[in-house]
């Protein structure tokens, strides 16, 4: 074990019962944000707004993406803007709300799959957003979740590495060390989004060294190593190198240092699954008892069944009751028993699709000597040949549910 950890108010942590599933609810996680959520549920906008108001800048910005998610926001910052056109908070919420439906209209799926329609959305969306937040930053150029929001506006509509760098640059310079501005940024600087894994490495080395101990920002590698995860689609890069640098970083968020807050919750999400991966239990236990029963879901909405992997996974590192149906966490036997047949089934296919493309080309000519039965033979081999294309390139895709990006 990498260290103690204090386990948060109000979570369940007995190690010797059923902990039961988890809510990955973080409107109940923060109780603080308890009055805004009555605003909201209220349509009480002023309240809204005024609550809002009131929070520091990392609980607003967390507390900004849980009310962009809502179909009541547009209405309510609307209902603002009536009476004050050029209030900054409302349209820097307005704007952040077309952000979340440009992204729902896209959906997660790998950008080949994407319709031209849901693109053609997606980016009508992204151009609204971006043009309020211009307008906002123009006006009031301290305007920290405007300047966040354009972030991921900058990636949605593909304006560059360097456009990008600027606006995190302007974000450092008001919020030194403003950890979801980095981990923004950090999407950006990913291979899918235009950058590369050394950028990325080279990005998360030089946060860790200008933020101070217990800083989240020193664990920032936590959340690269998800999305070599998310790239790779299994836990096959967790090494010993990789798993020592894991420990580093959980030193910083568990140490006596350590900040509080929902960035460093969202640290020990990504730690506590990357721990579970390289079955590292002992490494994973003091994270999973600081999330407790109403953790964050960062890293784990990736999964199918996140509640039971999650469950599962916190039960065996605080050796608690397992409920047996609960899916567990991959053993390394059986990942690489899996990782076997996967390649043998991906020999298979491309063999078969070799044979039924060597079929067509002969039946193509049989056709054009006129030989009985040869069309029907040939559209049967066309047939075959799409589904061993289908299945390969199935296959060769990674079995979890594909993220938002």
């Amino acid at each position: 074990m990498v260290g103690s950890a204090t386990p948060v108010a109000g979570t369940e942590t007995d190690a010797t019962g059923d902990l039961g599933p988890p809510t990955f609810d973080r409107w109940v996680r923060y109780r603080e944000l308890d009055e805004l959520r009555t605003a909201l549920e209220a349509g009480d906008a002023s309240r809204l707004v005024r609550t809002f108001e009131a929070l520091d800048t990392e609980t607003a910005s967390l507390a900004a993406w849980l009310l962009f998610e809502s179909a009541d926001l547009e209405g309510l910052v609307e209902e603002v803007l009536v009476d004050r056109p050029q209030d900054v908070l409302a349209r820097t919420l307005l704007a952040g709300r077309h952000v979340v439906l440009a992204w729902e209209a896209r959906s997660g799926a790998r950008v080949q799959d994407v319709s031209a329609d849901q693109l053609e959305r997606f980016r009508a969306h992204l151009v609204r957003a971006e043009s309020i937040l211009s307008e906002v930053c123009a006006g009031a150029p301290d305007q920290v979740l405007a300047w966040e929001l354009r972030l991921t506006t900058a990636r949605g509509l593909g304006l560059g590495l360097t456009e990008a760098r600027r606006r995190y640059d302007r974000i450092a310079d008001l919020v030194p060390g403003h950890w979801r501005a980095q981990d923004a940024y950090l999407q950006q600087v990913l291979p899918k989004w235009g950058g590369s894994w050394e950028r990325a490495e080279a990005f998360v080395a030089e946060c860790a060294a200008a933020a101070p101990a217990g800083s989240p920002s020193r664990a920032l590698v936590a959340n690269l190593q998800v999305e070599r995860w998310l790239a790779t689609g299994d836990g096959t890069f967790l090494d010993d190198a990789t798993v020592a640098e894991l420990r580093l970083a959980a030193r910083e968020v568990l140490g006596p240092d350590a900040a509080t807050g929902p960035a460093t919750d969202a640290v020990h999400a990504r730690l506590a699954l990357l721990f579970t991966f390289a079955e590292r239990s002992d490494d994973a236990a003091p994270h999973f008892a600081v999330l407790g029963t109403d953790p964050v879901p960062d890293g784990w909405e990736h999964l199918d069944d996140a509640a039971g992997w999650y469950a599962r996974s916190r039960a065996q590192a605080l050796g608690a009751a397992v409920v047996p149906d609960a899916p567990g966490a991959p053993s390394r036997t059986r990942r690489r028993w899996l990782r076997v047949l996967w390649g043998v089934s991906m020999a298979f296919l491309v063999v078969m699709l070799a044979l039924c493309a060597t079929g067509v080309v002969v039946s193509v000519g049989a056709v054009s000597r006129g030989e009985p039965g040869a069309v029907v033979r040939l559209v049967v081999l066309l047939a075959a040949t799409g589904l061993a294309a289908r299945y390969l390139w199935q296959g060769a895709r990674p079995g979890r549910r594909r993220a938002k990006v």
